[in-house]
């Protein structure tokens, strides 16, 4: 197994020739469409990466939406569904995303059904809400290749039986999660919840150099407080999607309190202080015998039975 392979399989791809750059800025005075200065730069996140979008020709330029500091709080989902960058220009350390609950019931960003690669770099990403499904209140992500680059990733919620709270995958060729902070994810009340912080299903990538902490998925039979990566059904194989170099603690499920995981490869990861109602404080290794577990540190979790690792076959 070689995770060089991995990270070149998800590589982000070189520039394009073109690049043709839309520009949001909470503050201006003047938005004035298509959004191609500063002195035209849209309020609203969602009219620049639209003007992205339609202005992508895909091999021949690429689009990116840049976001001058500030809040952006939301009165509905950021929606994209073409290969653009969304692109902080100061860093997830002053530029939020605000879901606005309670006052607003939405997630953040949903990316959807994108053949190109749409990457969201460097935001703090908050206070999103899902219902209906109860996922993805941060990011979520369907049917695409995806990159979250440099993101602030928390305290987003549901209202019960929540999935992937901070970012939701589901049927992606290539996703690939990489310097993130993942933290204070939770579902409002206690019923079934699985991967508070991250849920992978049936997809390809890579969690990489990030760290996952205080997510907690309530409930009887929740599982993976930090990630929950299931590909149960799937062809996938363990080596298809890989958590490395993360740090889990202070999570919370009933099984998998760190990770839980049905077919996925965990590898030179720290994982502490996680707990769990049941069975596998630090990682639950779940399914078909395909799960990897190799050079990590996982010390001072608690459970019912399996305080550092459980296996089940």
């Amino acid at each position: 197994f070689s995770i060089a392979a991995v990270v070149v399989c998800l590589s982000i791809p070189a520039l394009a020739a073109t690049t043709n750059t839309y520009y949001v800025d909470a503050a201006n005075g003047s938005p004035q469409s298509p959004y191609d200065t500063w002195g035209k730069a849209a309020t609203d996140i969602q009219a620049a990466v639209d003007e992205a979008s339609a202005g992508l020709v895909p091999g021949t330029n690429e689009c990116v939406v840049l976001v001058t500091n500030g809040t952006y709080t939301l009165t509905n989902q950021i929606t994209i569904t073409n290969g653009i960058t969304l692109r902080s220009a100061g860093g997830r350390d002053v530029t939020f995303i605000n879901g606005n609950y309670p006052a607003y019931s939405n997630r953040c960003i949903e990316i959807r059904d994108s053949v190109t690669l749409v990457t969201v770099d460097g935001f703090t990403i908050t206070n999103g809400y899902a219902q209906n499904p109860a996922r993805g209140s941060g990011i979520y992500v369907t049917n695409s290749s995806a990159a979250v680059l440099n993101c602030s990733l928390s305290k987003n919620w549901s209202p019960n039986n929540g999935s992937g709270l901070g970012l939701y995958a589901f049927v992606c060729d290539n996703i690939l999660i990489t310097n993130c902070l993942v933290s204070g994810n939770t579902n409002a009340t206690p019923t079934s919840g699985s991967g508070a912080g991250i849920a992978i299903y049936w997809s390809k990538g890579l969690l990489a150099d990030s760290v996952l902490t205080d997510n907690i998925a309530r409930g009887n039979g929740s599982r993976g407080g930090g990630v929950d990566v299931y590909q149960n059904g799937s062809p996938l194989a363990a080596t298809d999607f890989v958590v490395s170099n993360c740090t889990f603690s202070g999570n919370y499920a009933d099984s998998g309190g760190g990770i839980y995981v049905f077919g996925a490869t965990i590898t030179r990861c720290t994982i502490t202080n996680n707990s769990v109602r049941v069975n596998g404080g630090g990682v639950d290794l779940y399914g078909h015998g395909g799960n990897r577990l190799t050079y990590s540190t996982i010390s001072s979790n608690r459970a019912g039975g399996g305080g550092g690792i459980v296996i089940n076959r």
